[in-house]
């Protein structure tokens, strides 16, 4: 029983360790991947110190029955789109490296010993601390500089973060639902009165977001409550309890525009960058600006390849040269790739290329009606509009977010899962 303790503490300490990576220390996220293909494909034997393979035939087999983590890998491979003729072979291995994720993490998620529901619950109760104590931080300083940071917010930049502000606005959303779904799930750690802890968590998170005044999380956590509230009232039929939430969701944002410096400074410096677009100003000093002109240099490039794209590696290439045929004033600095996951699907692997990004990335969710699970849905609501006006998965954050969540709650929900190892380290 100890040598069987001993791998399960490892695995909740390599599951605990993700999300500190992600808001603080983006080198831990690959350090965790590594260990945890290592515990996933090699076991400690005791008294004899010998180390052996993992994963037996039967769990190969079980494997090739569990779609819902093997999908994922595929999203991996899109990276090999157009590999055969690549023109800029350093952005091409970058796209490598963030995306290797998709290739190791699904497999090595399925071979490591499951943990408890519990324990997994338990870890997105430490999540939603996590991001508690780290909003509180945030907030302290910006209080303590609120002048000064109502004045860079008018200029188009971020409170000042640990990590990149549109991902973790992202995390933010995704904490609240998982504060609220421990709160229904009835989940607690020492005493049952924790569930208004986790409550008041989830209503601080809300608020906070707000003073964040990141435009996408504030965007994507109305439309994933909208969305799930009318789930709620379809399932229920509670109209009552359904109309007094769409109400909240209605006024809430007036009021905060009022009361809250930081969104007023966000929402009237979209105002002015709007403004300066349709008027043909395009400063690199404009942030709105600068992301229209990357979806039409997305656009563009798809037009041009609309069927097999220009491959992932030679996107970066393709975008540039659009810049300098239509906005030569631009320095390469000024240049942003578009600013859709999707659109940059298009303009990278064409329309079949796309097709078969989106097949790979909702299949998990569709499969035996995985989006029965609410939290699970959230999360795709989350990812999926995100999609929209951001490169999501572009970067280590982004996948990091999506991938180790969404595989965090397959384990949890889905009914074929992995059979819990036994016996060795």
């Amino acid at each position: 029983m100890r040598t069987r303790f001993s791998v399960h503490n490892l695995v909740l300490l390599i599951f605990a360790l993700i999300p500190v990576g992600l808001i603080f220390a983006p080198f831990l996220l690959s350090i965790c991947m590594i260990f945890a293909a290592v515990v996933a494909t090699f076991k400690w034997e005791r008294p004899s110190l010998q180390i052996k393979l993992r994963p037996n035939l039967a769990r190969w087999k079980a494997l090739r029955s569990s779609p819902q983590f093997w999908m994922f890998c595929g999203l991996f491979f899109f990276t090999l789109w157009g590999a055969w003729d690549i023109q800029d072979m350093g952005y091409w291995l970058s796209r490598l490296r963030i995306k290797i994720p998709f290739l190791v993490l699904p497999l090595a998620f399925f071979f490591l010993p499951r943990p408890s529901n519990r324990s997994l619950d338990g870890l997105l109760y430490y999540l939603v601390w996590l991001l508690t104590l780290t909003s509180l931080g945030v907030l302290l300083n910006y209080l303590l500089h609120m002048e000064g940071i109502n004045q860079m917010i008018k200029q188009g930049k971020p409170i000042p973060l640990p990590c990149n502000h549109v991902r973790f606005s992202l995390l933010l959303v995704f904490g609240i639902l998982s504060s609220l779904y421990l709160y229904f799930q009835g989940f607690f750690w020492r005493r049952p009165k924790e569930k208004y802890l986790q409550l008041g968590m989830a209503a601080f998170l809300f608020l906070f977001i707000h003073i964040l005044s990141v435009r996408t999380g504030i965007v994507v956590l109305y439309s994933t409550l909208l969305l799930l509230t009318i789930r709620y009232v379809f399932k229920t039929r509670r109209y009552g309890v359904g109309l007094g939430l769409l109400t909240v969701l209605l006024i809430f944002p007036f009021l905060a525009y009022q009361t809250i410096p930081s969104l007023r400074a966000k929402v009237d410096y979209v105002k002015y960058d709007l403004f300066m677009y349709r008027h043909g100003h395009t400063d690199k000093d404009l942030s709105d600006a600068g992301r229209w002109i990357s979806l039409q240099m997305g656009w563009e490039v798809f037009r041009e390849h609309p069927w097999l794209g220009v491959g992932a590696g030679n996107l970066k290439q393709a975008v540039q040269q659009k810049y300098t045929a239509k906005y030569p004033e631009l320095s390469e600095e000024e240049r942003k790739m578009p600013h859709n996951q999707f659109l940059s699907m298009l303009a990278a692997g064409g329309i079949i290329g796309a097709l078969l990004f989106t097949l790979i990335f909702f299949y998990p969710l569709f499969y035996e009606s995985n989006y029965r699970h609410w939290l699970l849905l959230g999360l795709y609501i989350i990812t999926g509009l995100s999609f929209l006006v951001e490169n999501t998965i572009e970067n280590a954050m982004g996948v990091g977010f999506f991938l180790y969540y969404v595989l965090h709650l397959l384990l949890r929900f889905t009914r074929d899962r992995p059979p819990t190892s036994s016996g060795g380290a």
